[in-house]
């Protein structure tokens, strides 16, 4: 007898269902029409997919031509399973049909303080319904529209909603000005309404922000605050999110021993809280503190996190736990193995194109092919991670490219290009407040000047 599917499997990674669905709506499809009909990320999609085929609801079928193009196909359990799901589908969409007719209906009204107020609500659930769909747009149009209402009523909780949602979006967007706006006036009227979950949420996604740009001290400070919110509300996960957070940062700046014991906590709140969608992240952190404390201990950690994100089909997660496998090994001088490691995340993160991790994958590859003297590699590897570092603006990564190539440097006798590379890293760290990485390169410096 067949073994039923657990629909939890169905319900993570994001948008596996919704593939389904759209396969059933448009019929075999390829990855670009896919990405472009769902309007979502290729880690999504890869991740989606991968658990669909996992599950033998799709199969990938080739088509003659150049480019080749490969199609996604659903089997015909996948098929059976994508009409309940369409039909389910249709139920949502009428909601969402309901709402509109209803607010159509509204808007034709005298604007009376109950009109509004209806609107309120109204544009508030369209506003949420479009964000957790993804369609950006849809959802900036109807919470502007709700957050200039609730002000004219006083009504801050949805003002606070609406901005809050806002600031998201942009801040997905890349508009950092934009979203720092929305989350920050967020803030204030979340404070005024007293709903901490949502200030924990706030300031958690202000931390994130601040950390992405290199500004330490402003995340360690963000991130504190969603931890105080969180624990006042009672709110496990967002506690134990927020702890991650300054787990991080207080590794980043070297402080790794109180690092470990943030991230310890972090780690038994959301194990308790059954958070799965956060504990290979979680798993992830905490063996990159430990890695600075105890390499042995930090591998169990990085395994931990692949084997949860496998479960959960994080394309992302997994490809950085054989990354972060890699950085233990070669710390331990374990170069072919590590490089095993490393070619296995490479596909992964190509896939998904995520090149941040990617800028830090070729810092590890130039590690290792420097370490056993293929100069060459090394210096490509090296070139593509500061490349990219550059695009994506990632000062750390950059810094840490420059380190690791003026080592190279060193190790070809160049080293007036060491010096050179040496001190443009030093000065992105100093600004990055990472105190073990200025020690490390002041003192190949004074090396250097001797």
């Amino acid at each position: 007898m067949e073994e039923e599917i657990s629909i939890d499997l169905l319900e993570r990674p994001p948008k596996t269902l919704s593939l389904l669905v759209y396969l059933h709506k448009h019929g075999p499809s390829n990855m670009s029409e896919i990405k472009k009909g769902l309007d979502i990320a290729a880690q999504t999609l890869y991740s989606a997919t991968k658990r669909l085929k996992e599950l033998n609801l799709v199969f990938e079928k080739s088509k003659r031509g150049f480019p080749k193009k490969v199609f996604l196909n659903l089997t015909r359990h996948g098929t059976e399973l994508a009409e309940s799901l369409s039909k389910a589908n249709m139920v949502v969409g009428g909601t969402i049909v309901a709402f509109k007719k209803k607010l159509a209906t509204l808007r034709k009204r005298r604007k009376t303080k109950e009109t509004k107020r209806e609107m309120i609500d109204i544009l508030c659930r369209l506003g949420e319904l479009f964000h957790a769909q993804g369609k950006w747009d849809e959802a900036l149009d109807y919470c502007r529209e709700c957050s200039l209402l609730a002000k004219e009523l006083h009504d801050v909780q949805n003002e606070g909603i609406s901005n809050l949602i806002l600031g998201e979006v942009h801040m997905r967007r890349g508009q950092i000005d934009v979203a720092l706006g929305h989350l920050k006036l967020s803030s204030k009227l979340f404070s005024q309404s007293g709903d901490m979950v949502n200030l924990s949420s706030v300031h958690y996604m202000l931390g994130a922000m601040y950390e992405e740009k290199g500004s330490f001290d402003e995340a360690l400070s963000e991130y504190k605050k969603s931890e105080e919110y969180a624990e006042e509300a009672d709110h496990e996960i967002s506690h134990g999110k927020a702890i991650l957070g300054v787990g991080r940062i207080l590794g980043k700046k070297g402080e790794y021993e109180k690092s470990y014991l943030e991230m310890k906590k972090a780690v038994r709140d959301l194990e308790e809280s059954n958070a799965l969608d956060e504990l290979p992240l979680g798993y992830a952190n905490l063996g990159a503190t430990a890695f600075f404390l105890n390499v042995d201990e930090a591998m169990k950690w990085f395994r931990k996190s692949i084997e949860v994100a496998e479960e959960m089909g994080d394309m992302r997660l997994i490809g950085c736990g054989w990354m972060n496998v890699a950085a233990c090994l070669i710390d331990e001088k374990r170069y072919n193995e590590a490089l095993q490691h490393l070619k296995r995340a490479l596909p992964e993160l190509t896939r998904i194109d995520e090149k941040g991790m990617l800028s830090s994958l070729h810092i590890q590859f130039g590690i290792v092919y420097r370490e056993q003297g293929k100069w060459t590699d090394a210096r490509e590897s090296f070139g593509e991670a500061i490349d990219l570092a550059k695009e994506w603006d990632k000062p750390y990564n950059l810094a840490d490219a420059l380190l690791n190539q003026a080592l190279l440097d060193i190790a070809t006798s160049s080293t007036k290009k060491a010096k050179m590379r040496l001190e443009r890293a030093l000065k992105i760290f100093k600004e990055l407040k990472s105190d073990d990485k200025v020690s490390e390169i002041q003192k190949r410096l004074d090396e250097i000047n001797q």
